[in-house]
């Protein structure tokens, strides 16, 4: 997998924690300060684990222009009906389902991964089942079972 993807979702991760930190500057509500500072936070932990993640990469194709598209739309979506709300339960409320838009997503990523193990499984198998019969045929060299042809 390429770097680009795990690049991509720390600049998702700190793009959100931007919006939710916005978001608490505008906050007209004393009782809510906490709970954007937790999601502002949230996010920045998640860049934090998805940087570390790049170290384990492998070959991984996936639409990024569809995950670009999404997020932008969760993003709009957010700040579009936030402005309106006036009860912190309604704001909780949307923040829960921005969030759980944010798992699915990652839902979906998990997926692609489960795929791909799935397939370098396969051909981790076929390499160990090949390393067996070379390892085999070291064996019957060895062992002199094979006669040179003269």
């Amino acid at each position: 997998m390429r770097k680009k993807i795990f690049e991509l979702l720390i600049l998702l991760e700190e793009d959100l924690s931007k919006v939710y930190n916005e978001l608490n500057v505008q906050n007209r509500d004393v009782h809510l300060i906490e709970v954007f500072d937790y999601m502002h936070t949230h996010c920045q932990e998640h860049a934090e684990q998805i940087s570390a993640l790049m170290e384990e990469q492998e070959k991984f194709e996936v639409n990024e222009e569809s995950i670009i598209l999404f997020h932008k739309n969760i993003k709009n979506a957010l700040r579009e009906k936030i402005s309106p709300l006036t009860r912190p339960t309604e704001v909780l409320d949307l923040l829960k389902s921005t969030e759980v838009s944010m798992g699915k997503l990652y839902q979906s990523i998990a997926g692609h991964f489960w795929k791909l193990a799935q397939y370098y499984d396969r051909i981790g198998n076929d390499l160990e089942r090949l390393a067996g019969e070379e390892l085999e045929h070291g064996d019957i060299v060895e062992q002199g079972k094979l006669k040179p042809v003269i």
